[in-house]
């Protein structure tokens, strides 16, 4: 019992550690950093065009590929342009940037990844949706916000707790 007080009383510290505080300086996205979300927002907004035109030009049946695939591109895009431009990210535990615009980003188009894969293998709806709804129930985008957001001495603990939640989920 006094383990599981222990580890809850670990995290609610953690959890006021990660509590704004007035921090002086922000530790922000380098110089190699913004090149890196420059190219990857320049790589998607091409895509996307290429994907609209893509999809004005192909026969209906192969339009809903085009269509979800610039979905994809599109969101991720906006959410490289909102990470890019300075927005979309908050300061947390030891005044660092966190981009949550990536978290956002990566629960709508995991979905929509989903959709098309689910689409392109002849898949009826209710599995598609069976799927989405599975992997909304991953600890994959949960293990990485938990690595982004806690400080050291939870993140290991918390990081091999929900890995092993995957692994008995895989069996």
């Amino acid at each position: 019992m006094h383990a599981i007080t222990d580890v809850i009383c670990t995290a609610d510290r953690d959890l006021q550690a990660l509590a704004p505080t007035a921090c002086t300086t922000i530790e922000e996205v380098g110089s190699t950093g913004v090149g890196a979300l420059t190219l990857g927002f320049l790589a998607l907004a091409v895509s996307t065009v290429v994907m609209v035109a893509k999809a004005a030009s192909s026969d209906a049946e192969r339009r809903k590929y085009y269509f979800c695939n610039t979905f994809i591109c599109g969101v991720a895009t906006f959410s490289y342009f909102a990470m890019l431009s300075g927005q979309g990210w908050t300061a947390i535990a030891g005044c660092r940037q966190f981009f949550y615009a990536r978290y956002i980003d990566w629960m709508i188009t995991t979905a929509l990844l989903i959709l098309d894969l689910g689409l392109v293998a002849g898949q009826d709806f209710v599995t598609i949706a069976a799927v989405i709804g599975a992997d909304s129930k991953s600890p994959s985008p949960q293990c990485a916000l938990a690595c982004a957001l806690f400080p050291c001495q939870t993140k290991y603990p918390l990081l091999g707790f929900i890995c092993e939640k995957k692994a008995t989920l895989i069996q």
